[in-house]
């Protein structure tokens, strides 16, 4: 699928490919490069936290919508795509979903409270990003930081690795074969018949495991898989670590090994997103048409 360079500041949210490559510079002078914490997300747990990050000083402001409110400053955006890029993923988004927007403002959207989705309220099963997309195309990485958690919401990763050691081998055999239909979510403007097809949910790359599986929308189409696949996900519930959110705090993690959810959100809460990728320059658009 082809890769379309930012070209408009509507687009890119007014933050250009040098901008973030200054906001790099800054976080590795801070941080300093940590190929260890790189091999974190890749290869180990599956995800890095950092806590104190600078954010804007006034967010009264929680949007109820996808788009930022005007008044706010810019450094939580660039603290997120710096700190990302740093850590050798690029920043990256995808033209159908939030107008290729490369950070999400993720937040209950008026509306959509009952959207199991990023958009809504309520609980929202583990997953991972993109599911639904080749390989080549899905967000390597997501990175999340915390602007506002006065709901006290939670957010669940878990990583494939400690999830499979409660499988036996036909079961992750099952989960390897192509017998589950992966469906694009609700926040991507595409067409569900084109873009659903059975694959598996588990992979095995240059000898480790990744996953790639939304368990409230992806469906087993046979019988076998339907039983691994309900114990899939009671598992991937009961084994997830809780990260409790305070501002400042960000997280990121592997797409490719964890899965991540989160609880009902009852009150104001405000998290900051952007997709990760080492196959791409840093501010590309992908499209998918």
């Amino acid at each position: 699928m082809p890769l379309t360079k930012i070209t408009s500041k509507k687009e890119q949210g007014h933050i250009s490919k040098k901008t973030i490559l200054y906001a790099a510079n800054i976080a590795k002078e801070v941080l300093g490069y940590s190929l260890e914490a790189e091999m974190e997300i890749r290869i180990g747990e599956g995800f890095i936290t950092m806590h104190g990050c600078p954010i804007d000083n006034d967010l009264k402001d929680v949007p109820i919508g996808e788009i930022r409110p005007d008044r706010k400053s810019w450094i939580s955006e660039l603290v997120l795509l710096g700190v990302t890029y740093s850590v050798g993923f690029s920043p990256f988004s995808f033209r159908q979903e939030k107008s290729g927007r490369l950070v999400h403002e993720i937040t209950p959207i008026l509306g959509k409270e009952k959207s199991i989705s990023s958009n809504g309220q309520v609980n929202f099963k583990p997953h991972a990003d993109g599911a639904f997309l080749s390989r080549e195309n899905r967000p390597e990485t997501l990175s999340l930081l915390c602007l506002n958690n006065d709901s006290e919401t939670n957010t669940k990763i878990v990583g494939i690795d400690s999830l499979l050691s409660e499988f036996n081998h036909d079961e992750i055999n099952i989960l390897a074969s192509a017998e589950f239909l992966h469906i694009p979510p609700e926040t991507f403007e595409l067409s569900t018949k084109t873009y659903s097809e059975k694959s598996s949910i588990l992979d095995r790359i240059n000898g480790v495991w990744e996953v790639k599986v939304a368990t409230h929308n992806s469906q087993p189409k046979t019988e076998r898989a339907k039983a691994v696949f309900e114990k899939f996900t009671i598992l991937s519930e009961e084994k997830s670590h809780s990260i409790r959110w305070n501002p400042g705090d960000l997280v990121i993690f592997s797409n490719f090994r964890c899965l991540h959810g989160r609880g009902d959100i009852n009150g104001k809460r405000w998290l900051q997103r952007c997709y990760g990728s080492s196959r791409v320059h840093p501010g590309y658009i992908m499209d998918l048409l």
